[in-house]
């Protein structure tokens, strides 16, 4: 790639936080009540953490991910080193997730939404098909998606959409719970204490996963005991399965009267 190339692409990826940042300057909003209207968010912020129905579930989106260590970046060197994966291809599989992304979105609307399914009966059950479906890596490394006659790149995309599609059902029923759960006062604090968690809960994920992989044997170009690791991945996802019930009890898909 040439350093013309790498410019250009820079300053694509930028072009879309600039057009945020001018977006949020022309933007009419109140002028701030200052120091004592911050008192007064953190306050009620503080007050609303209190509160069961907002920091069990809270507690769950945060577990539900640092419960499991990330191991993404691990199988990003193994499809490039062993599977010998292409940068289009890998390219194009982001395409086909963003697809499934939106396709998920239209499952929910069409056959969830609606249809007063408890939030953590579709929390249950979408942990445990994603448990399910994380074993597709380990068949990938033990190379018996070769010996059933199924490509890697087949394989790849077909248990990265289905699992896509399945994680957007569960992330569609937190974005209702966190809204839904903001008392009057404070929507705006609570509502992204609920994504910063959730993004806190990923950021973990990735420290556990830094963390384990070393005990595994796994490292650049050195990939014998992936196996293992992506068993005690799938391992951990079974966690979350136990806080289900407890953390989520409560949470209906019926609006509060």
């Amino acid at each position: 790639i040439s350093s013309a190339s790498l410019s250009l692409i820079f300053s694509i990826t930028a072009l879309a936080p600039l057009l945020s940042l001018v977006t949020a300057i022309l933007l009419p909003e109140k002028r701030s009540k200052g120091v004592a209207g911050v008192k007064t968010q953190i306050t009620s912020l503080l007050s609303a953490l209190r509160q069961p129905r907002i920091h069990r579930p809270l507690a769950f989106f945060f577990l539900q991910y640092a419960l499991v260590p990330s191991v993404s970046e691990t199988m990003l060197f193994f499809a490039t080193d062993v599977l010998k994966f292409s940068p289009e291809f890998l390219a194009a599989q982001g395409v086909i997730a963003f697809l499934a992304l939106l396709l998920g979105s239209v499952i929910y609307s069409r056959f969830v939404s609606g249809k007063n399914i408890a939030f953590d009966t579709i929390f249950f059950y979408s942990q445990l098909a994603l448990a399910v479906i994380s074993l597709g890596d380990l068949l990938l490394v033990l190379r018996l998606n070769i010996a059933w006659g199924i490509p890697d790149v087949a394989f790849v995309i077909a248990s990265d959409s289905v699992s896509t599609i399945i994680s957007r059902l569960a992330m569609q029923s937190f974005f209702i719970i966190a809204a839904r759960v903001c008392p009057e006062g404070c929507e705006a604090a609570l509502y992204a204490f609920f994504m910063s968690t959730s993004n806190f809960g990923s950021t973990v994920s990735g420290i556990f996963g830094s963390f384990v992989t070393p005990y595994f044997d796994v490292s650049s170009g050195e990939y014998g005991g992936l196996a293992g690791l992506l068993a005690f991945r799938s391992a951990c996802m079974i966690l979350p399965l136990f806080l289900v019930r407890s953390l989520l009890a409560g949470q209906s898909p019926q609006k509060d009267e």
